[in-house]
């Protein structure tokens, strides 16, 4: 579907088609890295920089034992769905050899 951020509306062909407004929120996947333990906890969230706080903040049950966190990895999508079907995909066994793929390219802590 052709989107149209704004200004004047297409003429000729386009003419006619439903114009959509591009929603602007980002979604990120993300995988984060105890630097205490081998720990990995994977997550998705609108606003990762707050995420990541809350994380080291011990705002999360979850992650709370194994302060403090580091990013390793992170995925971006424009469609909130896509990004939890990406979360649930990577936390389950059909995507197990993927994110083990990941962990072992970017798993590195500085």
């Amino acid at each position: 579907m052709f989107l149209h951020s704004g200004g004047v509306a297409p003429k000729g062909p386009l003419w006619g088609i439903v114009v959509k407004r591009i929603n602007k929120m980002e979604y990120r996947v993300y995988i984060l890295k105890s630097c205490f333990k081998e720990r990995y906890y994977i997550g998705c969230t609108s606003n990762l920089e707050k995420r990541i706080n809350e994380h080291n903040k011990g705002k999360t049950k979850s992650t709370k034992p194994y302060l403090p966190w580091e990013i390793i990895y992170s995925e971006s999508f424009f469609d909130k769905n896509e990004a939890y079907k990406r979360e649930w995909y990577l936390k389950h066994p059909a995507g197990y050899l993927e994110k083990i793929e990941i962990i072992k390219q970017f798993g590195r802590v500085a």
